[in-house]
């Protein structure tokens, strides 16, 4: 069984979970994951619903359903319901072992690793060799690069729409900021959306080159950033500086830097500009993906 999910209910009163299990079977589908339900009687006095993972599953749909028969287990604490997930050939007893379970998931799923610290001078020898380790798309300095085969997912969380890519752990604003602005605008537009706990967070911050670049497509896609992100924030800032000036006098002499890298999705590259050149904003968080999961099932 290539990339399925099988449950297998035994007891009375399980067709409310199974129900809502199957209106997952349209998602899953999408996925290229088979979900598969067995129903059989049972003589013990405790219902039971294993769950069997084969293949390879996304994180992000094994959650999802131990999700919904988690919290229906919850509104309904009269009917004894023991729910059991066997991955990769483990056990595990929910919901009391849901943290050991999340924890294998995305150590197993294999997340890519970004830089997250912004860098006050970011050099373009540096940046070019990071566009190459990376294997991220440009069409000067890595024409070959194949950039991330993501996994991304649309949810609305507090009612603002959030895109997780499951694939590096970042959730970002399906959008960003109306309109473009200046460098220091855009760390006013940060600290305004942490004040106000948009979309129920408060750790949102302009993304590292690296978290910025790797939005990128392959110009062979249909799109150079993917069509679940708004459009509009077509060149954004990140919190990477350069210092062109690096060594000589203004710099000895205490002079802050006032250059920090964008990356335009338009022109397919990415630069240092002043600060003072209107970009838009487009915030992530860096904890988003282990956040998300824990909230799916408390």
């Amino acid at each position: 069984m290539k990339n399925s999910i099988k449950l297998r209910a035994k007891g009375d009163n399980l067709e409310p979970y199974l129900d809502l299990v199957q209106g997952l079977a349209n998602e899953m589908q999408a996925a290229g994951v088979q979900l598969r339900i067995n129903r059989s009687k049972s003589l013990e006095p405790i219902s039971t619903l294993l769950v069997t993972i084969f293949g390879s599953v996304a994180s992000h749909l094994i959650i999802k359903l131990i999700d919904t028969l988690l919290k229906k287990r919850k509104e309904e604490p009269e009917n004894d319901v023991k729910i059991t997930l066997v991955y990769n050939n483990i056990t595990f007893n929910l919901p009391e072992e849901k943290e050991e379970l999340l924890e294998r998931l995305i150590s197993e799923k294999g997340i890519i690793q970004l830089r997250s610290q912004p860098m006050e001078n970011l050099t373009g020898l540096v940046a070019n060799k990071m566009l190459v380790e990376k294997d991220f798309f440009h069409p000067q300095l890595n024409k070959d690069g194949k950039g991330i085969k993501h996994e991304y997912e649309e949810i609305v969380h507090c009612g603002e729409k959030l895109i997780i890519d499951h694939a590096t752990g970042l959730t970002w604003q399906q959008s960003g900021s109306d309109e473009p602005m200046t460098f220091e605008e855009g760390e006013k537009y940060i600290h305004s959306l942490n004040e106000q706990g948009w979309a129920g967070h408060n750790d949102w911050c302009l993304p590292t080159l690296e978290e910025a670049m790797s939005l990128m497509e392959p110009i062979q896609s249909a799109s150079i950033i993917s069509p679940l992100f708004d459009q509009k924030q077509h060149s954004v800032w990140t919190a990477d500086k350069e210092d062109p000036f690096s060594g000589d006098v203004f710099s000895r002499m205490g002079f802050p830097t006032t250059f920090a890298w964008i990356v335009d999705f338009s022109m397919v590259h990415c630069c240092v500009v002043d600060f003072s050149t209107p970009n838009y904003i487009r915030a992530v968080r860096r904890s988003g993906m282990m956040d998300e999961l824990f909230n799916y099932i408390e």
